[in-house]
């Protein structure tokens, strides 16, 4: 199990940076890339 405190961002933040998400996904090789649900500041990890 992992236990972190995180910030969630505003659903109009998560928007705008999938946006940037999608536009390096067509630019990269591979990788990848986290879901517009699973966005946010990891400020630490417990354990």
């Amino acid at each position: 199990m992992k236990l972190f405190i995180a910030i969630n961002f505003t659903p109009e933040i998560k928007t705008n940076l999938l946006k940037i998400i999608q536009q390096i996904k067509q630019n990269s090789v591979g990788g990848n890339f986290t879901l517009k649900d699973n966005l946010h500041v990891t400020i630490a990890f417990i354990g």
